[in-house]
């Protein structure tokens, strides 16, 4: 009947005047370090995707990796992976997708020989299926990769008073992620869509073409980058400081 955030606040009414919680208690459920790093954690993502920080990271980590076929879909994984540690998931595949599709319209352009036109759907499955899947597994990386991962940190907390902290969780979840991707890409890129080719032509220019179309950092992605950056190394060494 309302908003949903509207009615978030309802409780703080309702629950005293129905005797069902004081005001007190009520009201400190709301201030739970839990919702504040999730609040936090969406902020921050918000801010990235706004200025495109995200895009120029994953280009850049595209770039690096290297552009033979199995290379660009460990790359974009990787990409894939790491930004859906720190945004939604959704919003990382859905941010990977169109620009491997640009990759594989590039090949398709590129090679003119028939007998290897068969080897585009290949990689293009390949690339498509890393990208999903690669945005499903970064999510475990981090207490705000994916929500169901900071419920599990609140409920063991509030059952069986056991602290699940940002650096505890990631000793675990960031390794858990490489290998999972890597392992992934692995099975996509040389069992279930193995390709003829290696190298792919064309592939270099274009994410370089992707880059140069991103500009100068902007001053606004200097200030997202900072705030992520201290925030991030403010949550993992929380414990430690």
């Amino acid at each position: 009947a309302i908003p949903i955030p509207a009615a978030s606040l309802l409780p703080i009414v309702l629950f005293p005047l129905s005797g069902v919680m004081d005001a007190e208690t009520t009201a400190s459920s709301y201030g739970s370090d839990i919702i504040f790093l999730f609040l936090g954690g969406f902020f921050i993502a918000i801010a990235m995707e706004k200025w495109e920080l995200h895009r120029r990271v994953a280009i850049g980590m595209i770039s690096l990796i290297g552009t033979s076929t199995q290379r660009i879909l460990l790359g974009f994984m990787f990409a894939t992976g790491f930004l859906s540690m720190w945004v939604s998931n959704t919003a990382a595949v859905m941010m990977m997708v169109p620009m491997g599709l640009a990759i594989t319209s590039q090949i398709a352009s590129a090679l003119k020989e028939r007998t290897l036109l068969v080897e585009v759907p290949k990689f293009e499955k390949a690339l498509i299926f890393g990208i999903g899947y690669a945005g499903t597994i970064g999510g475990l990386g981090t207490l705000i990769g994916t929500p169901p991962n900071i419920i599990l940190a609140a409920q063991m907390q509030q059952l069986f008073d056991v602290e699940i902290s940002f650096f505890n969780w990631m000793l675990i979840g960031v390794p858990l992620v490489f290998f999972l991707l890597f392992l992934t890409s692995l099975y996509l890129g040389k069992f279930a869509f193995h390709m003829n080719i290696d190298a792919i032509p064309g592939g270099k220019q274009l994410i370089e073409k992707e880059r140069a179309s991103l500009g100068r950092i902007t001053s606004e992605e200097k200030a997202v980058a900072i705030v992520f950056v201290i925030t991030a190394f403010m949550w993992i060494s929380r414990e430690f400081i």
